[in-house]
Parts: structure tokens; C-alpha cells; sequence
């Protein structure tokens, strides 16, 4: 008898257990085979997708540092964007690049989530590039996502450009840096060419107290596929083109970000009517916050499910 009794609550637990996920597929998006990395500890938790910044710029090979406690939470989604990481990899040509374009395989990609996982709506967090495209299709798209996390977002971008361009000029003019005068003396926004954009970079980076993390052949090579792309996004404005966002959206904002500048943002956070709001700032980072302070990064994100989910 007591063997017996033991087997039936062991089937009631192994019966209770809810499976997770992890694995890296390639689905059909916006006309082309788009990479995917699902993962997280149950497939009952709720949808995280993340947009990678850039544009570009996959994450897949750094994600561990700002994700490993998410996965606990969220059944978290890594996006390949056309022309970035295994996507690009899988396709030669992937048809001209718009705003458009990257809003639509936006959209597409939720599609799929929304029935593989069966949700109504979603969550989706976006750095940087990745930001303005949360932010775009939040404005667009509210009715897809339960929330928009916007980690150091494209806000207005060429007023930013050109404020953090103007400043470092005046503050390395009175510091009487001459390389770094007549290397800036060259650049003009919205940017032309990789080099221009390759000293404004640099420059920035110096100004955060970091180490430049890219070569001029990088920056030269990015350009040349990505520039127009940049340049499209960096004409919008997004405190006049989206006042009012009918979702949820929560800022998370490096202190020292001069790339896209913090004061812009929390500019748009001040004016900004959305259905619930949050700032937060992140002292000790400047444009990478994810990767600066990703241990308070994920908290946040984990605080911020708790409180969306109460209202």
C-alpha cells in the first residue's frame, strides 16, 4: 500500500511540471528565412522579444550578460534582423532597407510569437536602434503588447547628433585638443560617410570614459550598408510623431549617454501620454546600459512585469 500511494504522488507532481524552451530556428519573415533564439525556463511565462541595436548589431553572441535571470521570467526571444548575425547568413540578398521594412518584419515576428505561445499581446524591449523600433511599433502597434521596454532609444536623433556634436566641440576647444578638433571639424549630421561617423564615435566614447570598441574599417564597412538606414531613422522625431503611446512603456536611461542623449529622452518621457510610464535612470552607464549594469538592468525589468501586470 505505501509503495502504491507514493507512485500516485509522484505521477501528480511530474503531471504539474511546466516545460521551457531553447532552441534556434529560422522562420519565414517579411519574405525571407529570419533567426530566432527562444529560451526561457517555461513556455507558461510571459513573451519577451528583443530588439538588437545598430542597426546590425546582432546580439545573439553577448545576450547571456543581460539575460541570464530573464529566462526564469519571461520565455525571452532573440531577433536576427535582415542583414544582421545568422539572418544575413541564411539570405545574400535581403531587398532595399527602410524604416518601413524593419516595422513590418517587426510585426511579423510578434505574429508568430503571439501563436506559437498563444498570447493575445506580448512584451518587447529594444536598444538604442532597437528602442526606436520598440518605440515605433508601440506607437503603431499598442494593441500587440502587454509592454515597450526602451533601453537608450532613438528619440530625435539628429537634434541629438548635433547637441552632443556642438558640446564636444566646445568642451575639447577649451581643453585646446587639437586632434580631436580637426578630427570633429570634419563631421557633419546627419553623417555622410563612415569617416565622419567613425570620429564622432570615437570621440563620444572618450567623452563616456570608454575605450572605443570599433576599428575604422568597421565603422567604414557598417556604413556602407547601414548608413541610409541610420540616417531614415534619425529623421523622425518621436516626441511629435507618437505624444500619446496606448501601452505601457518603461525608459531605462544611461547617465551619461551622449550617443543618444539621455536629456532627449527624458524630454519625451516628461510630455509623453501613455497608458503607464516609468524612467529609470542607470548612474553608472552611459549608451550601453544593458551591458554596464545588466544585473540592475534585469531587476528592473522583472520589477516593471509586477507593476504593469497590477494595472
Amino acid at each position: 500500500m505505501m509503495k502504491k500511494g507514493l507512485i500516485i504522488v509522484f505521477l501528480v507532481c511530474t503531471w504539474q511540471v511546466t516545460y521551457g524552451v531553447d532552441e534556434r530556428i529560422f522562420v519565414q519573415i517579411g519574405g525571407i528565412q529570419q533567426h530566432l533564439w527562444i529560451k526561457g525556463s517555461s513556455v507558461e511565462s510571459p513573451v519577451l522579444l528583443f530588439f538588437h541595436g545598430g542597426p546590425g548589431n546582432s546580439m545573439m553572441g553577448y545576450a547571456h550578460k543581460f539575460c541570464s535571470r530573464l529566462y526564469d521570467k519571461f520565455v525571452v526571444v532573440h531577433w536576427d534582423q535582415r542583414n544582421s548575425g545568422q539572418t544575413l547568413q541564411k539570405n545574400e540578398d535581403t531587398g532595399k532597407m527602410t524604416v518601413d521594412r524593419f516595422e513590418a518584419d517587426a510585426v511579423e515576428v510578434i505574429s508568430y510569437l503571439q501563436g506559437r505561445f498563444h498570447r493575445d499581446r506580448i512584451f518587447i524591449a529594444g536598444h538604442s536602434w532597437g528602442g526606436f523600433l520598440a518605440l515605433l511599433v508601440a506607437g503603431r502597434h499598442p494593441e500587440l503588447l502587454s509592454g515597450c521596454f526602451a533601453v537608450c532609444p532613438m528619440v530625435n536623433q539628429l537634434e541629438s547628433e548635433q547637441r552632443t556634436l556642438e558640446e564636444m566641440r566646445q568642451k575639447l576647444g577649451n581643453d585646446r585638443d587639437t586632434l580631436a578638433l580637426r578630427e570633429l571639424s570634419t563631421v557633419e549630421v546627419p553623417f555622410e560617410n563612415g569617416e565622419q561617423l567613425y570620429a564622432d564615435r570615437k570621440w563620444i566614447s572618450l567623452m563616456e570614459g570608454r575605450t572605443p570598441g570599433f576599428s575604422r574599417q568597421y565603422v567604414s564597412d557598417w556604413s556602407r550598408r547601414w548608413l541610409d538606414l541610420f540616417n531614415e531613422a534619425s529623421r523622425f522625431n518621436l516626441v511629435t510623431e507618437f505624444p500619446v503611446i496606448k501601452c505601457p512603456v518603461v525608459f531605462f536611461v544611461g547617465r551619461r549617454d551622449q550617443q543618444t542623449r539621455a536629456t532627449i529622452t527624458e524630454f519625451y518621457f516628461n510630455g509623453l501620454n501613455a497608458k503607464y510610464k516609468q524612467l529609470h535612470w542607470f548612474e553608472k552607464s552611459g549608451h550601453q546600459v544593458p551591458t554596464q549594469e545588466p544585473q540592475k538592468f534585469q531587476e528592473l525589468i522583472e520589477q516593471e512585469l509586477l507593476s504593469i501586470k497590477s494595472k
